[in-house]
């Protein structure tokens, strides 16, 4: 056998061991997960890579996932220099009146972008949201277009915003690929914002006045040094803080 053909030989082997191998590998994946979701999905960022998923193209209600493209409209905003985190945006009627979970802001303050961030990202506060719609776009309703520009700009081809904060309405929905997509591109396009918002933990302090709902006023955001919500960074769910136990829970909906 002269040389030519041992390396004819030697290159078969070689393949075929890499397909054995590659066999091997897909055969010793571990089965997706079964998780309590109607629909989820599970990709490695770095790598652009889908692990896991279940039905990620079925229209979901996004809920408070809402505010991630709500988030991603603010920080374009921040980064093109339209608005700064020292900006001061004042509190309307229909912010302060919101329904669901809240920052307690009212018509009186005028409060720092920095603060509303706070308080949509960090308590999933429908007042901050709707004063940051109001404050970038002049109107909630030109802002909701902007979002629906914005999904359609990055792919999200089965997404429609009808509002900025989440709260239920017909044909507000998105999916489990397509909040993949925005996920990521907020990670890529604004590592910066990642770095700021994590917080060891905020609550509101309530004051003596009550609102309309017999619920109590705050005007501040304030560091609780005494409570952890022992999470690394923004996952881009709402979590609600039981201040007495310190307890972390997932709200369910609003």
């Amino acid at each position: 056998m002269n040389l030519s053909c041992v390396a004819v030989w030697a290159r078969r082997v070689a393949v075929l061991c890499c397909v054995w191998w590659s066999v091997s590998a897909w055969a010793q994946l571990p089965a997706p997960p079964e998780i309590a979701a109607r629909s989820y999905l599970l990709m490695d960022v770095s790598a652009g890579q889908v692990l896991a998923q279940q039905q990620a193209d079925v229209p979901v209600e996004p809920a408070s996932l809402t505010k991630l493209m709500s988030a991603y409209i603010v920080f374009d905003a921040l980064k093109s220099g339209k608005i700064t985190l020292q900006q001061t945006f004042p509190v309307s009627q229909r912010a302060w009146k919101m329904p669901g979970s809240r920052m307690f802001i009212d018509p009186k303050m005028q409060v720092p972008v920095e603060d509303l961030l706070k308080g949509m990202i960090v308590q999933s506060g429908n007042d901050a949201t709707i004063a940051l719609a109001e404050g970038v776009a002049g109107s909630v309703e030109r802002f909701v277009q902007l979002m629906n520009d914005q999904a359609q700009a990055l792919g999200m081809r089965n997404t429609s915003y009808k509002n900025p904060e989440g709260l239920t309405e017909p044909g507000h929905t998105t999916t489990a690929q397509d909040l993949a997509i925005l996920s990521q591109r907020l990670l890529k396009e604004f590592p910066d914002r990642q770095r700021q918002q994590p917080q060891p933990a905020v609550v509101s302090r309530p004051q003596r006045r009550r609102l309309e709902d017999g619920s109590y006023a705050s005007s501040r955001l304030l560091p609780d040094r005494h409570c952890q919500t022992r999470h690394a960074g923004p996952d881009g769910a709402p979590i609600a803080l039981d201040r007495a136990g310190c307890h972390q829970r997932k709200r369910p909906s609003h």
